[in-house]
């Protein structure tokens, strides 16, 4: 068992699981650079390599595989020569081409995220890469170099890669239905079963979203709702220190809007004063189940009688809500992947603007817009998250690039609409 996570392992943690002899295990993986013992046949053998340990971890209790480091007949690790693996495939980053093995030969593609590490001097690098556990599975291996893998499911039996029997095999797709069916039933019972219905304005709170100062319910709001992919029951103290701070917004990014909140027993609102039934302007909402969710009336908003979503205050909206799961999940121990959904409510007529002091909007979006995508947990606090959000934002309102970010999540010239 590694003795931190593979996200935050250095070049030199790697070092030292061979110094300290950490042997192979049911969820810790050795395999060294096949071009280093049979260079003729690397490329070849890599896609197996790759494919066989990311199906078998996925269908058991997840895993790391450490590519790089070569292993011993009692699974310790042992130091090649030359160490990792080269830093570049052609054009490629290694980590890159990893990623590309595991997309292409390993269906459906397991919640796995591959991170290099480089060698001081050598221009090679270690490779981790960090599989969760039994998400939309059972996990086949196809399209490898090597026919004999191919249409196989692997499990980890000790510190080996074996093929799932038969009554394994039964188990592991009994397993997929019975999570892809809780899923489907919290869903349903918080509102979003129904694709012909608007599930996020019928719910509550959503229902309550209202301007600051209009004692009436808006038609249109940003929503941002986060499911993990497997429930596994309540796996988030909503008492811990860090979600506390969550709920009660201290540190919030969203402070730029100049919201002050509320704290409620699982989540956080900004609630308008004086209005039967109370309306609310934003929450953040996070489910012991792991489910979070943040909703903001401000981010659309009525100029010259037209529905406007601002940019700048939903990517701020949007990113809140990201990095408050990946504390959420870091806290609850998730390894699962999660499905983020970004849903705009009574979108029909609403235009995009960048500032509210200079609304220049674009055209009209369709209506009940949701742009939805799944993600490893890891992925939640990386930028570029937000960034695939605000380009498929971007495209939903029929722009070419991003609204407020590049690609690598940093911010761009703000577009002039005309």
């Amino acid at each position: 068992m590694l003795p931190k996570r593979a996200a935050d392992m250095t070049d030199a943690d790697v070092e030292q699981l061979i110094t300290d002899v950490v042997l192979e295990a049911e969820t810790l993986d050795y395999k060294s650079d096949p071009a280093i013992r049979q260079p003729a046949e690397a490329a070849k053998r890599l896609d197996g390599i790759v494919a066989r340990a990311t199906s078998a971890f996925a269908d058991s209790g997840g895993g790391v595989l450490v590519l790089g480091v070569d292993e011993g007949p009692k699974g310790e690790p042992l130091r090649s020569t030359p160490p990792g693996f080269p830093a570049m495939y052609g054009r490629e980053r290694a980590d890159e081409h990893i990623e590309k093995i595991i997309t292409r030969c390993v269906v459906p593609r397991p919640a796995a995220t591959v991170y290099q590490r480089e060698i001081p001097n050598t221009g090679r690098v270690y490779l981790l890469v960090d599989i969760a556990p039994r998400g939309a599975g059972p996990h086949q291996v196809r399209n490898t170099s090597n026919s004999e893998l191919d249409g196989r499911y692997y499990i980890r039996l000790g510190r080996e890669s074996v093929v799932a029997d038969h009554y394994q095999l039964r188990q592991l797709f009994a397993e997929a239905l019975e999570s892809a069916s809780r899923v489907r039933e919290y869903l349903q019972r918080y509102g979003f079963g129904d694709p012909d219905r608007d599930g996020f304005a019928l719910k509550f709170p959503a229902s309550l979203l209202a301007p600051r100062g209009e004692a009436r319910i808006v038609q249109s709001a940003f929503l941002v709702t986060i499911v993990p992919e497997v429930l596994r029951g309540e796996v988030v103290d909503t008492d811990d220190e860090q979600i506390q701070r969550l709920l009660t917004r201290q540190n919030s990014p969203v402070g730029q809007l100049g919201y002050e909140a509320q704290p409620t027993l699982e989540g956080r609102m900004t609630v308008i004063a004086g209005t039967t039934p109370p309306l609310l302007e934003s929450y953040f909402h996070v489910h012991r189940s792991g489910y979070v969710e943040a909703a903001n009336s401000q981010v659309v908003k009525m100029v010259e009688g037209r529905p406007l979503v601002f940019a700048h205050a939903a990517v701020t909206v949007l990113g809140e809500a990201l990095r408050g799961a990946a504390v959420v999940h870091r806290r609850a121990g998730t390894r699962d992947r999660v499905q983020v959904a970004v849903h705009i409510r009574g979108a029909m007529g609403t235009r995009l603007a960048v500032d509210p002091r200079e609304p220049r909007p674009t055209e009209y979006v369709r209506p009940g817009l949701t742009i939805a995508a799944t993600f490893p947990v890891e992925l939640l606090g990386d930028a570029r998250t937000v960034a695939f959000f605000d380009h498929r934002l971007a495209q939903a309102f029929g722009l070419k690039e991003g609204l407020m970010l590049n690609r690598d999540g940093t911010e761009r010239p703000r577009p002039i609409f005309g």
